[in-house]
């Protein structure tokens, strides 16, 4: 019988991702795989994605378009992602080889062993196209009260910039009470700047985005929000696209390092939760995010990556005009089945003349602004 090859998806007991056993490859879906994906989640057509990719250029020139006067927009790209507390342990899918039964049927998949704790926390990371408020940006590590334990992040806090912060919570990830509270820290961390810039947040469609709560925290704090639409991601975020993968190899990189510094081999969780403040904070502080803002439409069309310069022609991408999406365009935009935010909120913040003059399509939303 030839050799089959089979891929066999071995997962921990505890329900966590798929992990690699020894010697094993990881296969990862390209960005045109997850592009066709998006396509048929978000509209059904291939049509689909380059019209949510219009949709949020769109919007986002109309941000820069309506900035205070004065002030250019200053856009910030907000995005989530799992640290495990075993940096040498990495995930996906897996693919072996292996020869059929008799019967043809493939090799049965297998357990992974997993050595170590299979704790992790969630990383808020702001990353910003201006490298020198850059290092204003808070960065927030989120763990369960078994992972973030108090004792381990005070000694961590000693020896991380203060821009790092440490949340204890009942779970890993990200709630709307966590982004409200990180809203608040980063127009904080802005003030010495926000005379010379309007800040807009880029964040994705996660469910924990989708509050109202956000909304009006960031009407409050005076920091506009834009949505990049669902199941576009890996093609329209700048930290998924050229971000995070860098951020993981450093952080492995460095956890090797201290392993190899320890007698037994072992990384303490004060020492873990160090290294992930200070590489985080070093990383995001020396990459230069101007360009990823580019290669996701932030720039000329040669700048676009190379995906999208495929999905989207040049007369197109050239096109795109400065406007607000509409309720049916934001409808489209959002994940199906989610409640989203109401038109409403999600209007800049524009003088008011503007806003009189929006007010056929975005009702209510002096009042909403106002507070009344």
């Amino acid at each position: 019988m030839a050799p089959a090859r089979a891929r066999i998806f071995a997962r921990s007991r505890s329900g966590g991702h798929p992990r690699r056993p020894q010697g094993a490859l990881i296969l990862r879906p390209t960005p045109a795989a997850r592009l066709r994906a998006g396509g048929r989640a978000g509209g059904g057509s291939a049509a689909a994605p380059p019209a949510k990719a219009h949709i949020l250029w769109t919007w986002m020139k109309h941000t820069a378009k309506t900035a205070d006067e004065g002030k250019p927009v200053l856009w910030i790209n907000l995005d989530e992602t799992c640290v495990p507390y075993n940096l040498a342990d990495p995930i996906g899918l897996v693919a072996h080889g292996g020869r059929a039964s008799s019967s043809g049927a493939p090799p049965t998949a297998r357990r992974a062993s997993i050595p170590g704790p299979r704790e992790s926390v969630t990383y808020m990371a702001l990353a910003c196209a201006r490298s020198d408020i850059q290092p204003l940006l808070p960065q927030v590590f989120i763990g369960s009260r078994q992972v973030l334990r108090k004792r381990d992040m005070l000694e961590a806090q000693a020896g991380v910039p203060k821009q790092v912060y440490f949340l204890q919570r009942s779970s890993s990830w990200a709630t709307k009470e966590t982004i409200v509270q990180l809203i608040g820290w980063l127009a904080d961390a802005l003030e010495p700047v926000r005379k010379k810039v309007t800040p807009a947040l880029l964040l994705d469609c996660a469910r924990a985005h989708l509050s109202e709560d956000i909304c009006r925290a960031a009407i409050q704090r005076r920091i506009r929000l834009v949505y990049v639409p669902a199941n576009m991601t890996p093609l329209l975020q700048p930290l998924d696209v050229c971000g995070f993968r860098g951020l993981k190899a450093r952080l492995r990189s460095e956890f090797a390092r201290a392993q190899l510094a320890s007698e037994d081999g072992a990384v303490s969780r004060a020492a873990w939760l160090q290294l992930l403040g200070t590489a985080a904070s070093t990383y995001m502080r020396g990459r230069k995010w101007a360009k990823s803002f580019e290669t996701v439409g932030q720039g000329a069309y040669e700048n676009l990556s190379g995906t999208l310069r495929a999905l989207v022609p040049e007369a197109a991408f050239a096109a795109v005009h400065a406007r607000p999406p509409s309720q049916a365009e934001l409808m489209f935009i959002f994940p199906k089945g989610k409640a989203s935010p109401p038109p409403r909120l999600l209007l800049p913040l524009n003088p008011r003349r503007r806003m009189r003059r929006k007010s056929a399509a975005w009702p209510h939303i002096e009042r909403e602004i106002d507070g009344t």
